[in-house]
């Protein structure tokens, strides 16, 4: 099966209000992330998802989550996230209602 990257633009979209919370931030945000950007692009009963990156590595296993293997492409090509990611460990959840939260580390 092909990937898609239907999630890649949203994740594009919102990747540096991400970081600038977790930079400033003491390590933990949350955004709100309007439903309807994730219902235009795909069909699924729940786009909820836990997301762990540690020390700039995936180290749980999102491989059935579209929407989070969507961002952590994103992330982790990113360089100013690479940055950031080097030396913490990250985890990133999005919740049944869309809100997004974010937590690091050292």
């Amino acid at each position: 099966m092909n990937r898609q990257y239907l999630y890649t633009a949203i994740w594009e979209k919102v990747l540096s209000d991400m970081l600038d919370i977790l930079e400033v931030l003491p390590f933990y945000g949350s955004i709100a992330l309007p439903a309807s950007d994730f219902e235009k692009v795909g069909e699924r009963n729940d786009y909820s998802f836990n997301l762990q990156i540690d020390h700039g590595q995936v180290t749980n296993d999102i491989t059935r989550s579209a929407v989070a293997r969507d961002l952590a492409d994103v992330f982790l090509n990113n360089i100013r996230a690479s940055i950031f990611a080097y030396n913490k460990n990250i985890n990133i959840k999005l919740d049944k209602n869309f809100t997004l939260h974010l937590s690091a580390m050292k």
